[in-house]
């Protein structure tokens, strides 16, 4: 009986763990939960929460934007892959990482007619500030894509490194 009721502790803690880490992806104590929830791929036996955490773990790989979520995951994969040996239920998730899809956000664009109506309302001093504003925040706006796209690209780096570590640990194995 008591075999049992850990059981049921662990498939509610593997619930609760999940709802947490999806609901709240920038919690502060998100590296122990996703730890927690891979650590449970390896010693748990259930396969209702094996498929809670692939679950998970798919669905944390469909969201992440940035990449940061996921190169967590993926140094806990691989930990776990030297702790536990080969787990074929996550090495699954695998497929569901955004490896080279960048989503970029469009900015509300006003027609050629209302940029014209504006201008002419405007005073000669008025439009030159204007005109220096915009440049100034497309530089911002520049200089700003051009870090994220480098923290991202550089997350992507990371977690390629990542899952060839596990491949070749598991070729080596087999």
């Amino acid at each position: 009986k008591s075999q049992e009721s850990r059981d049921k502790l662990t498939y509610t803690g593997a619930v609760c763990l999940s709802e947490l880490i999806l609901a709240h992806q920038n919690f502060n104590y998100r590296e122990r939960v996703l730890e927690l929830l891979i650590s449970l791929m390896g010693w748990c036996k259930d396969e209702k929460v094996k498929q809670i955490v692939c679950d998970t773990i798919s669905k944390l790989y469909k969201q992440d934007k940035s990449g940061d979520i996921s190169l967590e995951i993926v140094k806990q994969t691989v930990k776990l892959m030297k702790s536990s040996g080969y787990q074929s239920e996550i090495i699954s998730t695998f497929l569901d990482l955004n490896l080279s899809d960048v989503a970029m956000k469009e900015e509300k664009k006003l027609s050629a007619q209302e940029m014209r109506d504006k201008r002419q309302r405007l005073s000669r001093r008025e439009k030159k500030r204007e005109k220096e504003m915009r440049k100034l925040e497309n530089q911002l706006l520049e200089t700003d894509a051009v870090e994220n796209e480098k923290k991202r690209i550089d997350y992507q780096t990371q977690i390629l490194d990542q899952i060839f570590v596990i491949y070749f640990r598991i070729l080596k194995f087999n």
